[in-house]
């Protein structure tokens, strides 16, 4: 179901590469079959290595990680393009994000500070980049490879561009998550 209603939020903006990278799920491959989106099965590697392979897949100017937990909200293609577009300078977009409960409300974000990412994670893995940019996810780290992915990044010089609304929702962590 989850597919599906993101593929509806996406219509505004139909220049688009879908891939899902999980391991065996033959209820994810028929649906991925009926939207028309590329599905690849890599059995039980970490996320990063997931998420490396898909890129290697892909071909896209801008890359955009989003987990099976996740929902884009209505609109937010557009907009990521629209500040790319209007921020040259910049190399990611990124956001706080809502969790899909109502005692959590929002996860909260702030403008890019390459020091103050030193300390804290704010960047979430959920952040559209250009692909000349992608370092590639480390995939030796177990937790935490967004946060390394993004320092990484910012330490070659590279700017990310805040959005103060959240683009997508997500589920709150439990003890199977890798948050």
């Amino acid at each position: 179901r989850r597919v599906i209603q993101g593929s509806d939020c996406a219509k505004d903006f139909t220049d688009r590469e879908i891939i899902v990278v999980g391991k065996e799920n033959e209820e994810a491959k028929i649906i991925c079959g009926e939207l028309a989106v590329q599905y690849y099965e890599i059995g039980n590697e970490l996320a990063s290595a997931k998420r490396n392979y898909g890129f290697d897949k892909s071909v896209g100017e801008i890359i955009f990680f989003f987990d099976a937990d996740c929902i884009l909200l209505a609109g937010m293609l557009r907009l990521i393009n629209d500040s790319f577009e209007d921020n040259p300078d910049c190399s990611f977009v990124y956001s706080g994000y809502r969790w899909n409960v109502e005692s959590l409300n929002v996860f909260s974000s702030r403008p890019f500070d390459p020091y103050l990412l030193q300390s804290t994670n704010y960047i979430s893995t959920m952040s559209p980049m250009k692909r000349e940019i992608f370092p590639r996810f480390n995939e030796e780290l177990e937790y935490f490879q967004d946060w390394d992915l993004f320092l990484r990044i910012t330490k070659e010089g590279y700017k990310g561009f805040y959005l103060p609304d959240a683009v997508f929702m997500t589920e709150p962590p439990d003890d199977k998550s890798i948050s």
